[in-house]
């Protein structure tokens, strides 16, 4: 084990990182849209699964995922910041008045979390052998089930210069078993899930899988996330299109 502060310090201090709906960054960027809608971007071949609203979006479960098992989707503010992932952006419903949220994007979140994590055994099998992307799910899964958390708010770690800004916020958002465990199947949190936006782009990962290149554009001057917002939102409500061209 590493030195860190006594179990019950740094238990407050990571529960003081925890904010309700209310007051938390998460409501500036939803009153910053005036809706609780997210985007998720998926690959063609679910377009017509998404044609109509209704369907629930996966919970994502691969090792490697940022924040461990959730459903990772951006707030409607940032309509285009995730395309690096798919052409179809899924926009859907939430109410986030009752949620828990760790806002990952301050320091001081960040270090507690990293604090967390020097005390846990499996913190060596995380730094020094090959089981680092198991250790890395278990232990992101662990901390948000510890702490009841059920969004975490976290800056982008892929980015495309035309789409996705460093300052751009994402969120891991957690399903919950009765039993307190995270689900793994299809998120709840999420109603009436449609395709509502087509990406006229295709993206390659360079070496490192960091940054992710344009096959195509910019071809155009991007309009602001605003006017793309506002225009997604009134696409999303009148079961509509919106093309956002390279």
């Amino acid at each position: 084990m590493i030195a860190s502060p006594s179990n019950s310090r740094l238990r407050q201090e990571i529960q003081s990182c925890i904010q309700p709906f209310r007051g938390s960054l998460l409501e500036q960027l939803v009153k910053s849209s005036n809706c609780t809608l997210a985007v998720k971007y998926v690959a063609t071949q679910w377009a017509k699964h998404y044609g109509t609203a209704g369907h629930l979006l996966k919970i994502s479960t691969s090792p490697g995922y940022t924040w461990g098992t959730a459903t990772y989707v951006v707030p409607i503010c940032f309509p285009i910041s995730s395309a690096i992932y798919g052409r179809i952006g899924v926009v859907g419903e939430y109410d986030p008045s009752s949620w828990r949220i760790f806002d990952a994007t301050t320091s001081r979140a960040k270090n507690a979390y990293l604090t967390w994590l020097q005390t846990q055994f499996l913190y060596m099998q995380l730094t020094l052998t090959m089981h680092s992307n198991w250790a890395n799910q278990f232990l992101r899964n662990q901390f948000r089930k510890t702490f009841k958390i059920d969004c975490v708010l976290f800056n982008p770690d892929q980015f495309n210069h035309s789409y996705t800004a460093h300052s751009d916020i994402w969120m891991a958002v957690s399903d919950w078993l009765p039993n307190e465990d995270l689900d793994t199947g299809l998120s709840q949190k999420f109603k009436n899930c449609r395709f509502t936006i087509i990406i006229e782009e295709e993206f390659d990962p360079d070496q490192f899988n960091i940054s992710l290149r344009e096959r195509i554009g910019p071809l155009s001057l991007r309009q602001p996330n605003v006017t793309m917002a506002s225009a997604i939102a009134t696409a999303y409500q009148s079961s509509g299109i919106v093309r956002i061209e390279a």
